[in-house]
């Protein structure tokens, strides 16, 4: 698959390993509380562990299963593969032992993605020494193509981080604008999870995605043997790729105000305990929706992260 930077990176189907695999339930930080913690920080680091998941090594006794054949023989890892079910949770759990008492404080991190953040330059370079410190300890080596250090913004998690707050980043959102219409069930799916990672910055997105998410009311996912797949809820499995969705005038209204929405989104600034809060909830009939504001010294108007909330009514809310 290819990775960033149009670089590759070689994987393995361990669907069927993971089938029966017993999961580790370490779990991964909240995306909501990773933003957060950035809160009031002006500087900002990001460190990115060198091929990740490979400083792990596997039991020797376990290499086995990792085992896959290619035209060149049968080979197998001897160190964590990308694609394990438990991958994630294992390394997550290092990265919070590396981190010790920075995290959550100084640092936050996402499986093999650091964030420094401080509020001052010596702050930030007291907690980079304490953190490398530590990585050299743990033997953790980080890849200098994808380290920045002492930046005013940086990009996390799909979003650019800045003091001011949380804003799109553009790269990423342009290729959300230049969507075209789904013609497929399937494509739908992956139109409205591109548009979700967006949802905190669309105020009211309940409303105006509605003509698409009621394309969905009748369908459900499945686990079956590893893999998820769309079900009709009264009859069998289909496939997704051949239902075909019936596309009207209102739904592409919805698709481009979407689109819209993205190319010019807000920037949501970072909460400050001191102020005032402002609450504005209304609802109707087909839909409900909250927005929590706060004033700022020049009367400025900002939008909290991840503070835009907003849900779509179905026939039993309404009864």
């Amino acid at each position: 698959m290819v990775k960033q930077q149009s670089k590759w990176r070689f994987c393995v189907d361990y669907r069927q390993l993971n089938t029966v695999t017993i999961p580790d339930r370490y779990p991964l930080p909240h995306i909501d509380a990773v933003f957060d913690t950035l809160t009031g920080k002006t500087i900002f680091s990001s460190l990115d562990a060198l091929r990740g998941y490979h400083q792990l090594p596997v039991k020797m006794e376990d290499r086995w299963k990792t085992a896959f054949v290619c035209h060149r023989g049968l080979f197998q890892y001897k160190t964590v593969p990308f694609g394990l079910r438990n991958a994630p949770a294992v390394f997550q759990r290092l990265m919070d032992r590396l981190l010790a008492a920075l995290r959550w404080r100084h640092a936050v991190v996402y499986i093999d993605d650091i964030v420094v953040a401080s509020r001052s330059r010596e702050e930030h370079l007291w907690v980079l020494d304490q953190l490398l410190g530590r990585a050299r300890q743990f033997g953790l080596k980080f890849g200098p193509a994808k380290c920045t250090f002492a930046v005013p913004s940086l990009v996390l998690l799909g979003r650019k981080v800045s003091g001011a707050g949380l804003a799109v980043w553009k790269e990423r959102a342009s290729a959300v604008t230049s969507l075209e219409p789904p013609t497929t069930l399937r494509d739908l799916y992956h139109v409205l999870g591109l548009f979700g990672c967006y949802r905190p910055f669309i105020p009211d997105f309940a409303r105006v995605a509605g003509p698409l998410t009621e394309l969905t009311r009748g369908w459900r996912y499945e686990h079956v043997d590893g893999r998820y797949r769309l079900s009709d809820v009264h009859v069998k499995a289909v496939s997704a790729n051949r239902v075909h969705i019936d596309w009207n005038e209102s739904r592409q209204r919805s698709f481009e105000a979407l689109k819209r929405a993205i190319a010019h989104p807000p920037v949501l600034a970072h909460p400050d305990s001191s102020r005032p809060y402002l609450l504005y909830v209304d609802a109707s009939k087909e839909a409900f929706a909250a927005v929590l504001h706060q004033w700022h010294e020049d009367e400025r108007v900002d939008v909290l992260p991840p503070t835009v909330e907003s849900a779509r009514l179905c026939a039993l809310s309404v009864l």
